[in-house]
């Protein structure tokens, strides 16, 4: 008997990269223009990638700050909070890193450690974003060649904190004009100059404007003048918003203006559309191809919000959530676009 329990209590509690068999239970791409919070339970591994913004957050060792080209990497818990404070753009993944009953303990590298709880990147932040663009392209897909990409993705995240922690390593990509795209449809307020987008790119304003154009059949500035009009479209079928307001909330100098452009690209008036006294085909606006969807929590399917319910907010006695509290934060995961 005293040996068996000495046994226990040698019993590992991280895992060796030998051990490491990950599964990927949620990715997504965020870009929240207010401050936004969330507070659950946290079964797995949440690894957070911030590009722009400040995330605080409360966890079982304390309080800590994390900001552009840092990497969080929350541990699993019984509660976890944390704040996006506007404007952030993250992306994220929910790991986990093997199977019952060893899915709650956290990867130890040689040299390294346990995986850190906060990584900061420098110039291997680009690369780190690649690997979270692949996890999100691939989330959605259950062929075992997609959950092999996925597994190679997270093991190529596991090299680069190594290295940032100690050593060096590196490799992975995603098309860098998918990237562009998603820049041009996420930034909506017109705030958004070419210029820092062909820098970005190591081009000259004039060559990226030719690729672009080559590539997507419209010039940067058209397609994101498109992309600001689709949110238009979108804004004023919902009727919550008054059509000033939706010309300033997407960088119009004045109603006016955006009045004419929409009426010349859409072939109706705002009003008109608002009124719904148009086709539903002059109402909708094609976009080409994006790599993957923004403010949308992508998993594998089938989806299933009963089970996901269960696993964040269980009903026991350690719940640290309000029923109230719950239903807000379920309703900030189910539709993120609420928030952003």
């Amino acid at each position: 008997m005293p040996h068996s329990r000495r046994q226990a209590a040698k019993s590992p509690r991280h895992l060796a990269l030998n051990e490491m068999k990950p599964a990927l239970h949620l990715a997504g791409c965020f870009h929240f223009r207010r401050d936004v919070w969330f507070r659950y339970r946290l079964p797995s591994h949440q690894l957070i990638l911030i590009e722009s913004g400040r995330i605080e957050a409360k966890t079982q060792d304390g309080v800590f700050h994390a900001g552009a080209r840092d990497l969080i990497c929350f541990r699993p818990t019984d509660s976890i909070r944390y704040d996006a404070k506007a404007p952030t753009l993250i992306y994220q993944a929910l790991v986990e890193f093997a199977g019952p009953p060893r899915h709650r303990l956290t990867p130890y590298m040689d040299g390294v450690g346990l995986l850190p709880l906060r990584v900061s990147l420098g110039e291997s932040f680009k690369e780190m974003r690649e690997l979270f663009e692949v996890l999100c392209l691939e989330v959605v897909h259950t062929s075992v060649v997609h959950q092999l990409r996925i597994r190679a993705a997270i093991f190529e995240i596991m090299a680069i904190v190594a290295a940032a922690v100690g050593p060096h390593e590196e490799e992975a990509r995603l098309d860098p004009w998918l990237r562009v795209q998603q820049r041009l449809d996420l930034t909506l307020d017109g705030n958004l100059r070419i210029a820092d987008l062909a820098r970005q790119m190591g081009l000259c304003t004039d060559h990226f404007i030719r690729k672009f154009k080559s590539r997507f059949g419209l010039s940067p500035k058209a397609y994101h003048l498109r992309a600001r009009l689709q949110e238009a479209v979108r804004s004023l079928k919902g009727g919550g918003k008054s059509i000033k307001t939706v010309a300033y909330n997407l960088g119009f100098s004045d109603p006016t203006s955006f009045a004419r452009r929409f009426k010349h690209c859409m072939g109706v008036t705002p009003s008109d559309l608002r009124s719904g006294a148009v086709s539903e085909g002059a109402e909708t606006v094609h976009s080409p191809k994006q790599g993957f969807p923004i403010n949308v929590h992508l998993v594998p399917p089938p989806l299933d919000w009963s089970g996901f319910v269960a696993r964040y907010f269980p009903k026991d006695s350690r719940a640290t959530t309000t029923s109230a509290e719950s239903d807000v934060i379920l309703d900030k995961i189910r539709h993120p676009e609420h928030y952003v």
